[in-house]
Order: C-alpha cells, then sequence, then structure tokens
C-alpha cells in the first residue's frame, strides 16, 4: 500500500509542480506525511496488546537462536 501511495504521491506531485507550483507539491507532501503518519500509529496501536485484560496472557518467547521443539 506504501508503494502505490509512493508511486501515486510522486505522479500528482510532478503534475502538482507543473500545472500549480511548489505550494501544490508542498501541500500534497505534507498530506502523505499525515497519511503514513496516521496510518503507522494505527497499525502500531492495534499491536499493542491486549485492552481491558480480555486476552489470556501469552508465556514469553524463547530467546533469538534457542530451537524450539516442533513435534516428538
Amino acid at each position: 500500500m506504501f508503494v502505490s501511495a509512493a508511486v501515486t504521491h510522486g505522479v500528482l506531485g510532478v503534475l502538482a509542480v507543473v500545472l500549480v507550483g511548489w505550494a501544490a507539491f508542498a501541500a500534497t507532501t505534507l498530506i502523505l506525511c499525515l497519511l503514513v503518519l496516521i496510518l503507522t500509529l494505527y497499525a502500531a496501536r492495534d499491536d499493542g496488546g491486549s485492552e481491558g485484560g480480555r486476552d489470556a496472557p501469552q508465556p514469553p518467547s524463547p530467546p533469538i537462536g534457542e530451537l524450539k521443539p516442533t513435534g516428538p
């Protein structure tokens, strides 16, 4: 999604500079930055864990590099 937004922003930015001027390019850049910020903060809030203690606590994950058994 971010790649398509970046490509669209590039095309709209070039058109804005050619047709309207640098102020329009700055406005589209600001809008894209705010959109990315909102989506990033929203994703971080959703990954933040349980709200109100509804989920059971998860066991701690093994340290990186430690093998975890998958079967008998």
